[in-house]
């Protein structure tokens, strides 16, 4: 486990329902996790690992460090419980059971085709976008500096949720996203016939200005880069104004 010179370890806590988000991280093959009733605990977290984007994006998760047997939330002096002693830890690649969605896209006609899926992937991927709701982005563009937001751009999904295209990655929950030709997957994840990505853009009919997003656990979206505007305060204000007053006139 990693412990600074004190002896200290960070420890991640996230409940099994919402376990898929483990997926970001599931490629520090270093890390070790276990479960009890009600929750997976991920240890062998650095100190920089708590302060990147994978993790600082993660939703519905809690940190705390562990002294001790004692475990005090990050940043907290007063300790909240106790880590089981009991807990069984094992390599989190080998033992986090991941979906494999299938995207069912047949290649060679009726009687011949490949099924294309995503699947989990120990490769270091840099992260490019993030899918988070729009009510933490509308608070959080109301008290950046704008110098914060100024080298990314972002596009509405849904009345819900939006995606923040660009990095530096923003310190908020959600789903990040990296990069592969014209496909954002989903960080920890890859392609099981990565070769066949260019005939898989080819068979979507995607145009230039287009991408498509691929999701673990909900449907694909197509996003155009003609709905992709410069993130800063007025550009989401007006945007989640805008909804706000559709919500109001239905």
């Amino acid at each position: 486990m990693a412990t600074n010179d004190e002896g200290i370890a960070t420890l991640l806590k996230v409940k099994k329902e919402h376990e898929r988000y483990l997926g970001q991280i599931r490629h520090w093959e270093h890390l070790e996790i276990a479960s009890d009733e009600s929750d997976w605990w991920v240890r062998g977290i650095t100190s920089d690992q708590t302060q990147s984007p994978a993790v600082r994006t993660l939703p519905f998760v809690e940190l705390y460090t562990l002294k001790g047997n004692l475990l005090f939330p990050i940043g907290s002096l007063l300790p909240v419980s106790r880590l089981k002693a009991d807990l069984s830890w094992h390599p989190i690649a080998q033992t986090l059971q991941v979906k494999r969605p299938k995207l069912n896209y047949n290649f060679f006609g009726i009687d011949e085709s490949i099924e294309i899926s995503l699947r989990p992937s120990n490769k270091e991927q840099a992260t490019s976008a993030l899918l988070l709701s729009t009510a933490a982005l509308g608070n959080y563009a109301e008290t950046s500096p704008a110098h914060r937001l100024k080298h990314l751009s972002w596009t509405l999904i849904s009345e819900q949720q939006a995606l923040v295209i660009g990095t530096p990655v923003l310190p908020l929950p959600g789903q990040t996203f990296w990069n592969c030709q014209s496909l954002y997957l989903p960080t920890g994840y890859e392609l099981n016939f990565s070769l066949l990505v260019p005939a898989l853009v080819k068979r979507l009919g995607l145009e230039v200005t287009q991408k498509l997003l691929l999701q673990v656990d909900a449907p694909s979206l197509v996003i155009n880069e003609k709905s992709v505007l410069p993130l800063s305060i007025s550009s989401v204000r007006l945007t989640l104004d805008r909804i706000s007053s559709n919500l109001s006139a239905d």
